[in-house]
């Protein structure tokens, strides 16, 4: 059984860039267990709004439109993502300050199934096709120093993205109510809760955390401003 997967840098790659330190890592070894769900064996937390670092998630109306659709045709109310993957871009600003920003991508979502009713009907039928957020072009005086990809087609292991209809909603709202109609989570996190199903078999869960969402400013972008402060 593989062992949890190589944690990504979040705040850029090396000192001799300028960046700052690496996010701060948690690992809980010995996770909540609850009765009739696959055993989740090791949960790892990387930056989120407690570590005063600069990472946001960007997610687009469009996105969340889509995503929406499909959460609420499911018992648990939550729409699954196979192979899904979180973007990382290391940004910074000619004043010097440094930033990351999390875009999602993955497989067509799917209406989750929980695990005592997955054992009753089945694994659903894989939907084809991906999704992913539209490239959007930097303001003037960002400059993109790193890219790289948390999970992802490419990865083979299995990851999974996992969001709730009320987390849709809270992020559509604030989507539809920006000129750009994209919402931000400033001080945004990962937790990759690493799963056994009855099979064995392990898969990894990706949950996104981080402060209330807003609407997307485009002026507060541009002058590299995080809503709360770092």
């Amino acid at each position: 059984m593989p062992d949890a997967p190589p944690l990504p840098d979040l705040l850029g790659r090396r000192a001799e860039h300028g960046l700052a330190p690496r996010a701060p890592v948690e690992y809980d070894g010995a996770p909540l267990q609850m009765p009739g769900v696959d055993r989740c064996v090791k949960r790892t937390t990387i930056g989120g709004p407690t570590t005063g670092q600069d990472i946001r998630l960007v997610v687009s109306a469009g996105i969340l439109d889509f995503l929406l659709g499909v959460a609420e045709k499911s018992p648990t109310q939550r729409a699954e993502i196979r192979t899904a993957g979180i973007m990382v871009d290391t940004c910074r600003i000619s004043g010097g300050h440094v930033y990351q920003m999390l875009t999602l991508e993955g497989a067509a979502p799917e209406a989750e199934i929980p695990p005592l009713l997955r054992a009753s009907v089945g694994d659903p039928k894989r939907a084809s096709g991906r999704f992913t957020e539209p490239p959007r072009r930097l303001p003037d005086g960002h400059n993109l120093v790193s890219r790289r990809m948390v999970g992802g087609e490419d990865d083979p292991r299995d990851f999974r993205l996992i969001v709730s209809v009320e987390l849709l909603r809270s992020l559509r709202d604030r989507a539809v109510a920006s000129t750009t109609r994209r919402a931000v989570v400033h001080g945004a996190g990962l937790v990759i809760d690493q799963y056994e199903d009855g099979a064995g078999r392990p898969y990894f869960v990706l949950m996104v955390m981080g402060r209330t969402p807003v609407p997307e400013n485009p002026a507060i972008v541009a002058a590299g401003k995080s809503v709360g402060g770092f």
